[in-house]
Order: C-alpha cells, then structure tokens, then sequence
C-alpha cells in the first residue's frame, strides 16, 4: 500500500498521516496480481495539518508491507536501500486566506508576550527508553510579536524532580514568530528522544516558556500538561553465547559480536524453509539517532534476494536505548522465493541511518559478510 505525505524542513510529518483518494478515483488492483511492465495509476490526495506553517515542504511516496506495516526501500543505482521513502517534489505553502479555527476542547489558553498557547499535545502516552516522542503546540498570535518564543519542556519522575528538559527555540526555524500577524495560528512539532537510562515508572510533562534575547525567562513553571509511563526493557550486560564469533565494530556505535543461523545444517532458504539468524549486538555508545540493522541475502548478481530491515530486536530497542556495554539479541528470518535462481548466496549485515548512508568497519567497509548459502537447482 502506499501513502503521500508531506515531509518539511525539520523533517517531520505535517499531514495526516494516511493520504486518501480523490473523489472518483479508486484504489488500483492489489499489488499481488500485478504483472511485470503493467502500469497502475493510484490517486492521493494530501491536505496539511491545520496551522502548518508557510513554506517549502517535500511531497514524498512511501510503499510498505500491509500485513506487517514496515516500509519498501528505495534502492539505489547498485540495487542496495538507499531511502524509506521516494520524494516526489517539492511544494511551496502560503499564508492561509483566513487563519485555521482553534480547538474547541482540551485548551490550555496560556499567554506570554504577545502570544497565546493553545493546546500542547505528544503522539503517544506510553513509550521505551529511547523512543522519540513528537510534541504539537498550536499558537495564536494576538498582537504582532515583538520578541522571539520558546517552549520549555520538562520530564519529571515521581518526586517531581526534572529527568530531561528539553529547549524548543525557535518555536519553527524557517517561520520565526517576528513574522507571525494578530489572529494567526500556526502549529509548532518538535521532536524529542528520551534518554536511554530511563527507569520504568509514570512520568508527567511540564511546560515553561523562553523570551529572547530575555533567555533565560520563563513563565508558567512546573505546569503539568501530560503524563508518560516509561516501561524499560532489561538491560543484559553478560555477552549470549554465539555459534559464530565476528567482533566486528560499526562506527563508534556497536559491535556485532556474533550470529547463530537455525536451522544450523545447511539448508536452501525458500517460502516453505525460512531460516533464522540470531544477530548479538553490544552496545559501544548510545547513538544520537535512530539505526536500522539491515540483513541482506545477495544473489549471485549481487542484488538483493532476501531481506530484513528495521528498528533492532523486533522494532522494540532503538539504538537511542541503547546504554555502554549492554548487549542486545536482534533475531530476523529470512526466506527465497521459490523461483531464486541457483547458485552461492551471500549474507550480510550492517548499521544504516534511512537516508544517511551505512556505518563502516575499521577498514572501511559498509557492510559485514557473515556467511555463504548455497542454493541448488529444483
């Protein structure tokens, strides 16, 4: 299935984010019963958030697994992934005729200067260490602003004392609010990465709010906005045992320090016969952002024939979550299609950050060879 959203400067979602079909246009025939060299012609229609702010925003494609919702990569000319998502161009906003209408519900109405917070939202109630939460703010100007706004927000543990606050100024780089008229109202997002060594409990958000160049000012003190509960995975420090012993470094991220193949005799991966591979991760530090563990099988072209890519552990531990000398269990299965062509498979692994480009080794390679399959003909 594919989606159509729009993508802005900080690289954040500012449409919902499902895209719908124009009226009298229909969902084309499912991907299954697509032939080779037959087109489809598939519709979307994309309308951005209310009081998303003027400028230029990427339009982007993004295709994924229905069943399993995880996304096809764009590959790149040598056939390797390159993108989770395929920008289809770029489209420029304008101020709106009239300004988009406020909630009606769960107001805040908080005013500094010449501002009015409206409503402070977070995209989820629940989350991990490491996970990325997104903050909404909905602001409305009532006087044209004369000093720049931030928003301050704070984490705090049971006993209301600050685990991590986080400095959102400015309030939307590419549209500051000396730019904003009376009666506007325009949306702010921010993202915010919860630190790796959070405890499992209830946590509550509090809100402040910075006046520059007055920084550091701020109002609204230990305003309770929001709860979080942190559910922490555990934390295993003794290394698993491996069949294959690798030790092999990624940046200064992680070290794959081995893998265990099941079944472990040879065997012809195929829809009926998947095979397992166990990789053992150790955590060298905790990374800024987000890593994909790509497994690749190549075929004798060196394309790929098989793969898994995604978030390590089942989506579940973010190398954000990641804390010094833990070592994490990333387990992925692997199948052919029953019409892979014989010959010597190649399985690799690897870091990746989608759109960034792959870690290396120490000797600069960007992926790591694990093993050969060999696949004989039917």
């Amino acid at each position: 299935q594919a989606v159509v959203q729009l993508i802005g400067p900080d690289g954040l979602l500012w449409s919902p984010q499902n895209s719908f079909r124009p009226r009298g246009y229909h969902r084309p025939p499912s991907t299954d019963t697509w032939e080779p060299g037959r087109y489809a012609l598939d519709s979307h229609e994309v309308e951005p958030l209310p009081g998303t702010p003027p400028g230029t925003y990427r339009l982007v494609v993004t295709l994924f697994d229905r069943e399993r919702l995880t996304p096809l990569s764009v590959l790149d000319e040598s056939g390797q992934p390159a993108a989770p998502e395929l920008t289809l161009g770029e489209v420029t906003l304008t101020r709106p005729h009239r300004p988009a209408e406020p909630p009606a519900r769960e107001r805040l109405d908080l005013s500094v200067e010449d501002l009015t917070l409206l409503t402070a939202d977070f995209d989820r109630n629940q989350a991990a260490p490491g996970d990325t939460i997104r903050a909404t703010l909905l602001w409305r100007a009532e006087r044209q602003p004369t000093t720049e706004v931030g928003a301050v927000l704070s984490l705090m543990d049971a006993d209301s004392a600050p685990v991590v606050t986080y400095t959102l100024s400015p309030l939307i780089p590419w549209f500051p609010t000396a730019q904003w008229l009376p009666g506007d109202l325009w949306r702010s997002q921010h993202r915010l990465t919860l630190p790796a060594t959070l405890q499992t409990g209830t946590y509550t958000w509090t809100l402040g709010v910075t006046q520059l160049p007055n920084y550091p000012i701020t109002q609204w003190p230990n305003y309770s906005i929001a709860q979080l509960s942190i559910t922490a995975p555990p934390h295993a420090f003794t290394p698993p045992p491996v069949e294959v012993e690798v030790n092999t470094p990624l940046g200064d991220i992680a070290t794959l320090v081995g893998f265990t193949q099941s079944p472990s005799h040879p065997v012809t991966p195929s829809p009926t016969h998947p095979i397992t591979i166990t990789l053992i991760w150790r955590a060298e530090a905790t990374a800024s952002a987000s890593y994909h563990v790509f497994l690749h099988l190549l075929g004798p072209d060196g394309r790929i024939a098989a793969q898994s890519d995604g978030v390590p552990a089942g989506w579940t531990r973010p190398t954000t979550g990641w804390i010094p000398g833990e070592y994490i269990v990333d387990t992925r299965t692997l199948s052919l299609p029953a019409d892979a062509p014989p010959g010597t498979y190649t399985l690799q692994t690897g870091l990746y950050l989608p759109g960034d480009g792959r870690l290396t080794t120490p000797d600069g390679a960007d992926a790591i060879r694990l093993t050969t399959v060999m696949v004989e003909e039917q």
